[in-house]
């Protein structure tokens, strides 16, 4: 049997509520489903865009301070966008700065960090 695709990415944070506001203001993701509270933790939230979920989970208090994309674990996660250059004009107006932008024939792409210090790359294939 093979895998269907990937589920969602998990994003590990202090203050759930907070990173999940930021990702529906800034990036026009929805809340879809919360998990609710534990005696362990507190409630996990699932946010959607398209067919696509990140899950924000309450983490322990230990945060991965300056990482880098070549860092061992996983560096990144990734979004398409239609057209690069209307997103990240869109991205500018709400507060985001893209950087390390980099044009490849295929496709064009950048970087931003979400409030926690996670790593967003938005790509935008030419056809």
């Amino acid at each position: 049997m093979t895998f269907k695709d990937i589920m969602h990415v998990g994003i590990m944070t202090e203050d759930p509520v907070s990173l999940c506001n930021w990702y529906e203001e800034k990036l026009d993701f929805k809340i879809v489903y919360k998990l609710p509270p534990t005696t362990k933790r507190s409630e996990v939230y699932w946010l959607k865009f398209d067919n696509n979920i990140i899950e924000i989970v309450p983490s322990n208090k230990n945060r991965r301070h300056n990482r880098s994309m070549k860092d061992p674990g996983i560096s990144h996660f990734s979004v398409s966008v239609k057209c690069f250059d209307e997103k990240l004009k869109e991205l500018s107006k709400k507060g985001i700065k893209v950087e390390n932008i980099h044009e490849f024939k295929e496709f064009k792409c950048g970087f931003f960090n979400d409030p926690e210090g996670n790593l967003v790359e938005i790509l935008s294939f030419y056809n």
